[in-house]
């Protein structure tokens, strides 16, 4: 049995896409059931859970084989939410059962090289990234033997159900042809990967038995003007209005927008190149293609027409 806890979110929802595919059986956690209950059939298990609540955990973990963490909440609740719950999921993980820990750059902090590869120092100088490194810690050695554990490294996440306020923003600026913004340098080449590329990634590596770290770096960097002009190009505009989300202008808006000011201190991967080292990956699994630019921003613009007027 596949459980997803998390699964209402953007990668949560397309890890159990990817298992019905798959034909696999799967466990859909949410914290309300109306949240997922139009969107798939009979064939998956869609149950109330609060992670919070390490009874709760124990007992939808119960059956589990492989496990995925897609838990997440709002940057501003991490420190009091995210450790709670790892720790439950931890504390609740049968014997042999697998968990996947869907991990981000953060805890690298500045790169020192690039391409990153899996043995980058860990130098994290934020405090998502500092809270990030200390979860992976307790799982990988606190509870080190208790379980198996797979930590597939990502960059930044857009596609369906992304509706952040840098990647949803992109591509409803673009559909209501308004103007995008992109965080710091428009000229520096950033790794991103599409969010069923990513659930596809996941449920290989649980599915493979893979354990330790992976870098799964997408279809290739790409910079912000090309990602922004793919998209509004798709979205059939032919007038592409962009511009620099500065720190300055990210000061300003914290003012007022929490979210804002979250994301101030996550502003430095947007300043400089932002590229992993695929190796491993691509070594492992040469039979994984990625979905190209071209054709994930057209799902994605797909969905985003649906999200928005329900077309």
């Amino acid at each position: 049995m596949h459980v997803v806890l998390g699964a209402n979110g953007a990668l949560g929802l397309s890890i159990v896409e990817e298992l019905i595919r798959k034909n696999e059986p799967v466990k859909a956690v949410v914290r309300k059931k109306n949240q997922l209950q139009h969107k798939f059939d009979a064939s998956v298990t869609i149950v109330e859970g609060d992670a919070l609540d390490e009874d709760q955990v124990c007992l939808l973990l119960r059956e589990a084989r492989y496990v995925y963490h897609c838990i997440n909440v709002p940057y501003q609740q991490w420190s009091d939410v995210m450790p709670k719950v790892t720790q439950n999921i931890a504390n609740c993980m049968p014997d042999q059962a697998l968990l996947v820990f869907p991990g981000n750059v953060y805890g690298l902090g500045k790169l020192q090289y690039i391409p990153v590869n899996e043995d980058h120092p860990k130098q994290a100088h934020t405090k998502k990234g500092r809270l990030r490194n200390e979860l992976e810690y307790m799982l990988q050695e606190t509870f080190k033997g208790q379980f198996r554990l797979v930590i597939p490294r990502f960059p930044d996440y857009y596609g369906p159900n992304v509706t952040n306020r840098l990647f949803g923003a992109i591509f409803t600026s673009a559909l209501k042809g308004r103007r995008a913004w992109w965080p710091g340098d428009l000229h520096n080449p950033h790794d991103l990967i599409y969010i069923r590329d990513a659930a596809r990634a996941c449920v290989l590596l649980a599915t493979e038995q893979k354990s330790g770290e992976w870098h799964v770096p997408g279809a290739g960097p790409i910079t912000g003007k090309k990602f922004v002009k793919e998209v509004f190009y798709a979205a059939g505009q032919q007038r592409i209005p962009i511009s620099c989300l500065s720190k300055r202008i990210l000061y300003i808006a914290g003012i007022f927008d929490v979210e804002a000011r979250e994301m101030v201190e996550l502003l430095y991967q947007f300043e400089k190149p932002l590229v992993l080292n695929g190796s491993k990956w691509r070594e492992t699994f040469p039979f994984y293609t990625f979905t190209s630019y071209q054709e994930a921003i057209k799902e994605t613009l797909h969905w985003f027409r649906d999200y928005l007027w329900g077309e």
